[in-house]
């Protein structure tokens, strides 16, 4: 059975794993961010192909994520019918190109 989402709050996260995501991030520590991936993990940037494991997400991160700040608003829990926890994450993100939510 799906669970009904769960609404948290920055400062009370359920899942450690996101705060270190947006900690390694804004450190600009790609490397340390890349290993919070499954060792074949996809990260599916916006607007972009999917980019498939630890390596290549560290390649992507260092090209494109550079200069990033990113803050959590809101992260939204839900356990999937095969026990997985879904997380749906809304944020904001600083460049110095532009900002956006």
């Amino acid at each position: 059975m799906i669970g009904s989402p769960q609404e948290v709050t920055p400062l009370n996260l359920t899942e450690p794993i996101i705060s270190q995501y947006f900690e390694t991030l804004n450190e600009e520590n790609f490397p340390a961010t890349a290993k919070l991936f499954a060792i074949d993990g996809t990260l599916t940037p916006p607007f972009e192909s999917p980019i498939k494991g630890r390596e290549a997400i560290a390649t992507y991160l260092q090209q494109e994520a550079k200069g990033m700040k990113l803050s959590l608003l809101q992260e939204t829990l839900e356990t999937t019918e095969t026990g997985h926890i879904q997380a749906k994450i809304k944020g904001k993100v600083t460049t110095s190109l532009f900002t956006s939510m």
